[in-house]
């Protein structure tokens, strides 16, 4: 039985023409898709953000008139999801496949940001102070810091980390390459698909997402 993230990511690949197939489950990791775009194969695992017991909670006292204000445990969530999404792809990059962890937020209170999917990527951001004779002399840029699940030498069998989110009955896709991926997506397998795609360099400044000019398409942010 199709969870209700699977439903939605067909019915985006269907409105875009984008052509698809279920992978038969041979074991619990198996991934769920094999995409085909612009003749380009890419192997797809589809992870849902379900409402944890927290959020249920914060959407009653909302929905109660309260004002709150608590920390977003997202990031932690969305990191968890790559971590068991790349056992699942990792003998398809192995064989040479781009390979996407497509992510659908499913609560009522959802909006996975582009900041969560930096910090699950690569690390909380870190500002480092300079300090001489006790004082502060310089404050580093920031920089990528601790809980990364991406690395040089971490779950490369990732190319991409997208997220698939439904506004307003529009579904919209955006993209997030994997500087450290073993098999790079390449941005243009998706040029004839409105979707908004990013990439940022760890070891570079800016620090920050930079989005992808792919020709041949006009671009809808999805943001």
């Amino acid at each position: 039985m199709k969870t209700e993230s699977e439903q939605v990511f067909e019915a985006f690949c269907e409105q875009h023409g984008l052509r698809f197939r279920r992978i038969p489950v041979a074991s619990k990791k198996s991934p769920d898709y094999g995409l085909s775009a612009n003749g380009i194969d890419i192997i797809v695992e589809v992870k849902q953000l379900d409402e944890s017991q927290d959020d249920k909670h914060r959407l009653e006292r909302l929905s109660a008139g309260e004002t709150i204000v608590d920390f977003d445990f997202t990031d932690d969530r969305v990191a968890e999801k790559i971590k068991r999404a790349a056992n699942q792809l990792r003998p398809h990059s192995k064989n040479g496949l781009a390979t996407v962890v497509c992510i659908c937020d499913m609560r009522r209170l959802g909006g996975i940001s582009p900041d969560n999917v930096k910090v699950a990527m690569y690390g909380t951001e870190t500002a480092i102070l300079e300090k001489r004779n006790r004082r502060v002399v310089a404050v580093r840029p920031i920089a990528p810091g601790g809980k990364r699940q991406c690395t040089p030498t971490t779950n490369t069998s990732i190319s991409a980390v997208a997220l698939l989110s439904c506004d307003q009955e529009q579904l919209r896709l955006r993209v997030y390459h994997n500087d450290y991926a073993r098999v790079a997506l390449s941005p243009q397998c998706l040029k004839d698909v409105s979707v908004g795609q990013y990439r940022l360099n760890p070891d570079r400044l800016p620090y920050d997402w930079q989005r992808l000019t792919v020709p041949s398409v006009s671009v809808v942010d999805a943001e």
